[in-house]
């Protein structure tokens, strides 16, 4: 309860006698009753009527102070189940009421906000009514010239609440973790390391991806916000553990951006010689600038119009995909050529080694499921479908990499596949020439249309998480503006896709390759990428534990997040600080060091903010209210 309680003699009572007690009416405290805040102070009397508890008293004033300080039903309720198991403390209750305060806090600034913008309308239109009265033209064309019509103040424009369905979001994680290139890239260098079990390593990285999505599903239905991870590090610990996180967030998704476009430059090369035309460095370049074109016409559109465009670029490349696996299982099989052998473990062709090298590629396949979270604040009911999208999508791209797996690893024998890698970028072009001919032209087709379909989804992606720390001051202010029209971040998504060409130029110039870009961008998104994940899965630890107590599951909450954490160390020892330590300067090296300076530059970062912006301490970072679903 809100108060300690006050021990009464055990004195019952009718109804009317509590209603005179607590000044509640009867229908009030029988809903109350049917509610079943009551069960428990309510017993039998004599021709059969109901004699209330002394206690009843002091539960239902307590309620009734609840719900006066701004609880809900459904907190208070999880309140009272706490306390008559013993299991609140006055630690948590002071936690509570702190939260509670801090949200009222939060309402009043934005109702002030608000007001402040209306007082704006208001001038503006006193001023027009007072020409008028004095004859003087005027055309009142529904313009503010007092507000800025691309930075209304929070919350005069919002994100698009409600925008997006359960399956649009799960496609959009889909989108980034992309069907196509998860095996134009993966499935080769997996199948040399292990033989033809390619299908059960994606099973195997699917299992040890999930605990890491099971916290981001945990923590998103709790802290919906499009800051996703520098928000939750914010709530769950404090402010400067959100921020240092914000900043390897943006790395986290600007490297993926990146990636992207190294993907484009390839397959833009690739597309252009079946033409004559020989690849070059200006050719990739070109192909970078039109990626960048595109993906700005649709961005800049609102984020439903923005999603069917992504969506319809993956349905596109999962067909083409899913076409020549089902032409390898019928020519194969037509032929009896089929086996089991890629879902026996004894068909493996190495050891442990081999097995963990292939499980490591595996599981950065999973990379990306957590973009469902980002777009939190435009999904419909977002507490609710987030979660269910983060783990859709996971699982639903995972078994789609199993099912294709199989068909390519019965495709050639696999003594041939390294010179097919070694042949081009992948090595599904060189096996669908043997099963399409020259229809092979579909797989550079679909490697192009999948990296466009990639990066309209993860432009919006990035500049939200932009937005969401210029909103709350931590980054500058421009960035937490929206358009008016289409309620999407403008200055974001400039950034952005000014920053995601110049960032992967650069390197090229200074890698001169596409290919060594790629790779030294793809082995710096390793370390962003888990080093969040290992940051959320600590998030749903702790916030749980002392904001939800009520709500934590030593399994979803301790273990689970455990064990992510556990895994995503591993892999981040192994596949990142043990593999490129021992590698050149120029691949492996240098990307370790960038990431160790980057982690130096976030700490200043945070110190720098407390320094000359103290006040963005004691604020919160913003949470879509539940009022607004």
């Amino acid at each position: 309860m809100l108060y300690s309680q006050v021990l009464f003699e055990e004195v019952s009572m009718f109804i009317s006698e509590l209603e005179k007690k607590t000044g509640l009416t009867r229908h009030t405290i029988r809903f109350y009753e049917k509610e079943g805040f009551l069960e428990n102070y309510i017993r039998r009397g004599e021709n059969n009527y109901r004699d209330y508890s002394e206690d009843a008293v002091v539960l239902l004033l307590n309620i009734k102070a609840g719900q006066a300080a701004g609880f809900t039903l459904a907190e208070l309720k999880e309140l009272v189940e706490a306390d008559e198991m013993n299991e609140l403390t006055i630690h948590m209750k002071v936690v509570l009421i702190r939260q509670k305060m801090d949200a009222i806090d939060k309402r009043k600034a934005e109702l002030d906000r608000v007001q402040t913008y209306l007082a704006s309308i208001l001038a503006s239109k006193l001023a027009l009514l007072h020409s008028e009265e004095n004859g003087s033209d005027h055309d009142d064309n529904c313009t503010i010239p007092e507000v800025d019509r691309l930075s209304l103040p929070s919350p005069g424009i919002t994100l698009r609440h409600s925008a997006l369905s359960l399956l649009t979001v799960a496609g959009l994680g889909a989108v980034i973790m992309s069907p196509a290139l998860g095996l134009y890239f993966n499935w080769g260098p997996m199948s040399i390391a292990t033989g033809p079990i390619t299908p059960l390593i994606y099973m195997l990285a699917l299992l040890i991806s999930l605990p890491t999505a099971i916290s981001y599903a945990m923590v998103s239905k709790e802290i919906p916000a499009a800051g996703q991870a520098y928000t939750w590090l914010w709530h769950a610990f404090r402010p400067g553990y959100g921020l240092w996180t914000g900043a390897i967030l943006v790395l986290y998704y600007v490297t993926g951006l990146w990636i992207v476009n190294m993907f484009f430059a390839v397959f833009f090369g690739e597309f252009l010689r079946y033409f004559g035309v020989p690849a070059s460095p200006i050719g990739g370049a070109i192909g970078m600038l039109i990626m960048a074109a595109i993906t700005a016409i649709v961005v800049y559109r609102d984020i439903q119009f923005t999603a069917r465009v992504a969506l319809g670029f993956m349905i596109f490349e999962t067909g083409v995909v899913s076409a020549l696996a089902l032409t390898i299982v019928f020519v194969q099989g037509s032929h009896g050529k089929l086996s089991l052998a890629p879902f026996s473990f004894p068909s493996a062709t190495a050891g442990f080694n081999g097995i963990s090298t292939a499980v490591i590629f595996g599981i950065l396949s999973f990379i990306g499921y957590d973009y469902a979270c980002v777009v939190a604040e435009e999904t419909k009911t977002p507490r609710r479908l987030i979660p269910i999208a983060v783990i859709l999508a996971a699982v639903t791209v995972g078994v789609f990499w199993m099912l294709g797996s199989y068909a390519y690893s019965e495709s050639i024998p696999l003594s041939q596949l390294p010179g097919f890698i070694s042949s081009g970028f992948t090595p599904i072009t060189p096996i669908a020439k043997i099963y399409w001919g020259p229809g092979n032209i579909l797989i550079t087709i679909t490697g192009l249309t999948a990296s466009l379909g990639i990066y309209v989804a993860i432009v919006p992606a990035t500049a939200r998480i932009l937005f969401a720390m210029g909103r709350d001051r931590s980054l500058p202010q421009s960035l937490g503006k929206l358009n008016a029209r289409h309620q999407v971040p403008f200055n974001a998504l400039t950034v952005v896709l000014i920053g995601g060409f110049v960032g992967a130029l650069v390197m090229v110039i200074l890698q001169q390759s596409y290919f060594n870009a790629y790779v030294w961008f793809g082995e710096l998104s390793v370390f962003f990428a888990l080093v969040t994940y290992i940051a959320v899965n600590l998030a749903s630890i702790s916030f749980y534990r002392r904001f939800r107590p009520q709500k934590f599951n030593v399994v979803w909450n301790l273990i689970v997040p455990i064990v992510g954490i556990g895994i995503d160390l591993y892999i981040l020892w192994q596949s990142f600080f043990v593999a490129l330590t021992s590698s050149g300067f120029a691949l492996g090296q240098s990307v370790v060091l960038f990431a160790v300076v980057w982690c130096l530059i976030a700490v200043f970062y945070v110190a720098a903010l407390r320094l000359w912006v103290p006040h963005l301490f004691q604020a919160q970072s913003y949470v879509l209210p539940e009022t607004v679903e």
